[in-house]
């Protein structure tokens, strides 16, 4: 089922929002055309009563059918999304904000030190992306001293390690 699901989402891609709707459409349809069988089906698999399944499955499946086709572009498209930060200035910076979020709200007896580490090399060096990759640095450090979390904290400076690999090749070929 895997291999059949991966075969047809480059078709299901690339028929865009319009053509996957009128597909959900379409099984809507069929679904209140069949909406006995439907019933039938799941009462016989689930044991619920008739009455309920119609309620929580069948009405719940007509109207998410009928929902996404009309909202999918509003809530699945493409958007831009500007930070209102002023630290960022439209620029660069949000995902090490996400990745310093992200420890305050797992680890928040880290970041002091997270948050240390980067301003203290900002200052020494006026250079963002190393003090940014020296602070998610300085967080796998942590996690192994505490034995803690140490999967997590690698992939995490990793993360930023490999986003910041651009800025590092152009700050060194420039000399």
């Amino acid at each position: 089922m895997v291999a059949a699901a991966r075969e047809a989402q480059p078709t299901w891609a690339a028929i865009g929002f319009d053509g996957r709707a009128e597909v959900l459409l379409a099984a809507r349809d069929w679904m209140a055309q069949n909406a006995e069988r439907v019933v039938t089906t799941i009462v016989g698999e689930t044991g619920r009563p008739a009455d309920e399944t119609q309620f929580a499955e069948l009405a719940y499946g007509l109207s998410a059918l009928e929902f996404w086709p009309k909202m999918a572009p509003h809530y699945l498209g493409d958007e831009e999304i500007v930070s209102a930060s002023p630290f960022l200035r439209g620029r660069g910076g949000k995902g090490v904000a996400t990745a310093l979020g992200a420890i305050l709200g797992s680890h928040p007896l880290w970041a002091p030190v997270v948050l240390l580490v980067w301003v203290v090399v900002v200052a020494a060096s006026r250079w963002v992306a190393l003090a940014s990759v020296l602070a998610a640095a300085s967080i796998l450090v942590i996690a192994v001293v505490v034995d803690e979390d140490i999967l997590w904290a690698a992939a995490l400076t990793a993360i930023v390690v490999a986003r910041h690999k651009g800025n590092f090749a152009r700050r060194l070929s420039e000399g």
